[in-house]
């Protein structure tokens, strides 16, 4: 019988192909030279004849994709009325608006949708192309797991997106990747009120870092979290932006609202918060009692004192199924000093991020405090 998974790193591999009709997932890994137009024409014709495709996968990245070449390929594009994954990756090209539209009208033609990846990190696309994608993605109620990175774009995020992110209440698993766009309070307020409608998500993944957000766009994401209480893993990657200690403390009341979750990722570095925010999200993360699996960072936010990293150390200490404990470090780290923490009995496996500390001395100071962890099992640095 023949085979109806098939991979293609080469346009004239596939339209070779003898057995198309019969293929359920095709996977076209096709970074290994340049295409012309007349190429993408060619495949995307003979693509319609794959009626029976149900995964659908697309890497072209590195090729400087403008909008002809979208169009010369999503033009000819079927419907495909079985299709329930697609994976297409098209980062570091030169992709506008234009060729967001002919993108957006392959995508509205997908209405079995389950599993929607896109990547279009660092492209050419303004706010208007955003608006349009989210828009079409939002209108396919059938999707259950998206993956959307649009990190360094030309995104400047205002009150407009409001409209743009009506994002489907039947979602299970959302990674929004917006990093590097200079977006502000209000674009991430929008992006709250879109994800408090999204109450069945167990996985939640936010790349916002390096952006300008403080305690008001912040506070709009914890206000969201609050409403999902199934949530089983959480990653909030804000790091490098503005947020003071009244945004840390939203974020930590949220936290204890989450109350299943297992396995969270919080990297906070490179902000302006203290004590007071620490205090609350130690606070907030003690409610999390069945979390086995935690990354953090929050380096260089410089008025952490002792105080809060020893309150921080605390919580680490009673969580009762911390299993995995991931630390990033920079310089003067404070973490992993307290003896609430190294007479943890619960962490089996610690991992040391060490590479933006710059001493060998402290690196190993921090070593060996690991070491000193009771029942620890695994050092990882």
């Amino acid at each position: 019988m023949q085979k109806q998974n098939k991979t293609f790193k080469y346009i004239k591999d596939f339209l070779e192909f003898k057995n198309k009709r019969q293929l359920t997932k095709i996977n076209l890994a096709l970074d290994n030279y340049p295409i012309e137009n007349e190429e993408l024409i060619d495949l995307s014709l003979q693509l319609c004849v794959c009626s029976k495709i149900k995964l659908f996968s697309l890497s072209l990245t590195h090729k400087n994709l403008q909008e002809d070449q979208m169009l010369s390929f999503f033009g000819n594009l079927q419907a495909y009325k079985i299709l329930s994954t697609i994976w297409f990756d098209f980062k570091y090209n030169r992709i506008s608006n234009k060729g967001i539209s002919f993108l957006a009208q392959f995508l509205i033609k997908c209405v079995n949708l389950k599993q929607l990846y896109i990547n279009l990190h660092s492209n050419n696309i303004d706010i208007n192309g955003a608006f349009e994608l989210l828009n079409t993605i939002s209108s396919i109620k059938s999707i259950q797991s998206l993956e959307i990175m649009l990190g360094e774009n030309k995104l400047q995020l205002e009150s407009r997106v409001v409209q743009v992110c009506n994002l489907s209440n039947s979602l299970t698993s959302l990674h929004i990747g917006l990093n590097q766009n200079s977006i502000t309070d209000k674009g991430v307020q929008a992006i709250g009120v879109a994800l408090s409608s999204c109450i069945k998500l167990n996985k939640l993944e936010l790349y916002f870092y390096s952006n300008k957000i403080g305690d008001i766009g912040v506070s709009a994401i914890a206000s969201s979290l609050k409403k999902l209480t199934l949530l089983k893993k959480l990653k909030l990657s804000f790091y490098k932006n503005m947020i003071q200690d009244n945004g840390i403390e939203q974020i930590g009341q949220a936290l204890s609202y989450c109350t299943y979750l297992t396995n969270l990722a919080l990297y906070l570095n490179d902000n302006q918060f203290g004590d007071k925010g620490t205090f609350s999200l130690a606070e907030g993360l003690s409610h999390c009692t069945d979390i086995k699996t935690l990354k953090l960072s929050l380096f260089n936010n410089r008025q952490i004192t002792n105080e809060g990293y020893q309150k921080f150390d605390y919580c680490l200490q009673i969580l009762p199924d911390l299993y995995s404990l991931k630390f990033y470090f920079s310089n003067n780290e404070k973490l992993l000093k307290s003896k609430d923490l190294l007479n943890c009995s619960n962490i089996r496996i610690l991992t040391l991020d060490l590479q933006l500390c710059s001493l060998l001395s402290e690196k190993n100071q921090h070593k060996r405090n690991a070491l000193k962890i009771r029942r620890l099992v695994i050092l990882n640095c």
